[in-house]
């Protein structure tokens, strides 16, 4: 069931080629337990790849931020505190 596990509420971001990380294990792992997922990145087959892992894991959901370089760090934290504020305190 959507949004259920230890995770609920919470929003993670999730570098869609990270070095020195398994991507689609991390993402399969904070979906399971419930967590909103961003995928940042540039679109790709891989943003592809990990939005599906997330929608399979059954848990939390996702979302993907399209990114071109460095500077859109900020713009990234902006993206998640607009799209997933919540005012429940229990989230």
């Amino acid at each position: 069931m959507p949004d259920q596990g230890p995770l609920r509420g919470r929003v993670a971001i999730v570098v869609a080629s990270g070095a020195g990380t398994d991507p689609l294990a991390v993402a399969r792992s904070l979906a399971a337990g419930g967590a909103t997922v961003v995928v940042a990145g540039p679109p790709s087959e891989e943003v592809g790849r990990l939005l599906a892992v997330i929608e399979d894991a059954g848990g939390g959901r996702g979302a993907h931020f399209a990114t071109s370089g460095e500077q859109d760090g900020e713009a990234l934290v902006e993206f998640v505190a607009e799209q997933f504020r919540t005012t429940d305190p229990a989230a």
